[in-house]
């Protein structure tokens, strides 16, 4: 009878306990009593390889939106490489389609410094083990996580080089709804920004995860002061930030009212950018890299791209670009060639390309000369005349003043015979258009365009 009754005790104490932790934390006690364990667990045991099972709605390249491109001429065909000081890998390949798509679509992407996980479970909140492992068990690496008291108790987890002379620019990464800083670990990414000299920094947003749930700032003033006193905790000096979907409700207010502290932001549809005004977005300097998911049924990829269309760094900013609906009368009125830049937002070969377009200064001064069109995922690319030699990414073509294409004006003197109008260096390309005035200036222009 004495037993029952201290077991009955043990059990209303343990019931009391749970229900207090429960009341103050908003926490279920069992998920973070499994977390303990799991951490415990993690430090001494390899539990095994990874869930392979996830599905891919998503393709992020943590890459550096101002980036310039190592100088890998046409003659290596090696691969495309996208940042301002150390460079990612992404094959030449890329941007070739295939009759099964793997090159375009869905296909994991291999990375020379390990496999980059694409296939994600959203509901995943529990670091990989083997990739934390793989984190903590390097002596080239400082892996750190903690909260900042001074930030709304944010919970954040960095990994950096273990020699900080050698350590380049900070990534710092947000996360969507229903995500939290592991994703960031688990699909690789921490790993592989570490071996390449970069701090990779990810916190769990306010009522995400490991942060408190009880001071979530819900106003933009508010939010905007939130990541000020982020940034100082941090001690973040121009670090590129990456922001998908619900991130942009904190990347936003900081682009807006402070861009100078930003080296760049790659935004993966991110939400909130319909709150501000166009002109808002044209007095931007910063270097945006805009991605969304080829699958994301949701509205954000629209809205981001209705906003984000106006940044002018996000291609040139010195250069005009037109709409391609609107090109064809300007090139009549003007007699100006019409280049036609195609691409698409989950093309990697194309995230590589761009930058060193956009850093081409002589593009810059040629493209004055005629009426420059760049399309993207809205673009009908289902028209013959401007799939010449097939698809692939990326594509330029040019149209003479009447609109027809001038098919024999081709990436002619590279590597790329069989994709004739793909093109890897801006020079290349200067080369192309200067042709392309070149035989205008040959044409009799009617005389109702006069």
């Amino acid at each position: 009878m004495k037993m029952k009754i201290a077991l009955a005790v043990c059990l209303s104490a343990v019931i009391v306990v749970f229900a207090w932790y429960y009341f103050n934390t908003g926490q279920n006690p069992m998920v973070e009593i499994k977390k303990k364990v799991g951490s415990f667990v993690a430090k001494y045991y390899d539990r095994g390889s990874e869930d392979e099972s996830y599905e891919n709605t998503t393709r992020t390249t943590t890459a550096d939106a101002t980036n310039t491109l190592s100088d890998d001429d046409e003659k290596t065909g090696k691969t495309s490489k996208t940042s301002t000081e150390e460079t990612f890998n992404v094959s030449h390949d890329e941007h070739k389609s295939s009759s099964s798509v793997d090159t375009l679509k869905g296909k994991p992407l291999e990375h020379e410094n390990g496999h980059i996980a694409l296939h994600v479970n959203t509901g995943e909140t529990h670091p990989n083990i083997q990739r934390m492992n793989a984190l903590r068990g390097n002596d080239a690496f400082v892996y750190n996580e903690g909260v900042l008291e001074n930030a709304r108790k944010t919970f954040y987890r960095e990994v950096r080089p273990s020699n900080r002379s050698r350590e380049r620019f900070t990534v710092l990464f947000l996360h969507g709804i229903g995500l939290t800083s592991t994703i960031w670990i688990n699909i690789g990414t921490f790993q592989i920004l570490a071996e390449l000299g970069y701090r990779a920094l990810a916190v769990d947003l306010p009522g995400h995860g490991n942060s408190n749930d009880l001071s979530i700032p819900y106003s933009r003033d508010d939010i905007l002061g939130y990541m000020t006193n982020l940034f100082t905790a941090l001690e973040l000096q121009l670090p590129v930030l990456v922001s998908p979907s619900k991130g942009g409700e904190y990347a936003m207010p900081l682009l807006m009212a402070y861009p100078r502290i930003l080296r760049g932001l790659v935004a993966i549809a991110p939400s909130d950018t319909s709150h501000y005004l166009i002109k808002d977005y044209q007095k931007l300097s910063v270097p945006l890299l805009v991605l969304f998911g080829e699958k994301d049924e949701t509205m954000l990829h629209k809205s981001s791209l209705d906003s984000l269309w106006y940044t002018p760094n996000r291609l040139g900013k010195e250069i005009n670009w037109m709409k391609l609906e609107d090109a064809y009368e300007a090139a009549k009125k003007s007699w100006k060639p019409i280049f036609l830049f195609i691409h698409k937002s989950w093309c990697s070969a194309c995230q590589a390309f761009k930058p060193k377009f956009a850093a081409s200064q002589k593009i810059k001064d040629v493209s004055k000369d005629l009426v420059m069109v760049n399309v993207e995922d809205e673009f009908d690319d289902n028209k013959k005349k401007f799939k010449i030699d097939g698809e692939y990414f990326p594509r330029i073509v040019f149209m003479d003043p009447l609109g027809n294409v001038m098919e024999k004006v081709s990436n002619a003197g590279t590597v790329y015979k069989e994709s004739k109008y793909y093109y890897w260096e801006p020079q290349s390309v200067v080369r192309s258009m200067e042709k392309v005035l070149d035989k205008v200036k040959t044409m009799t222009r009617p005389k109702d365009e006069l």
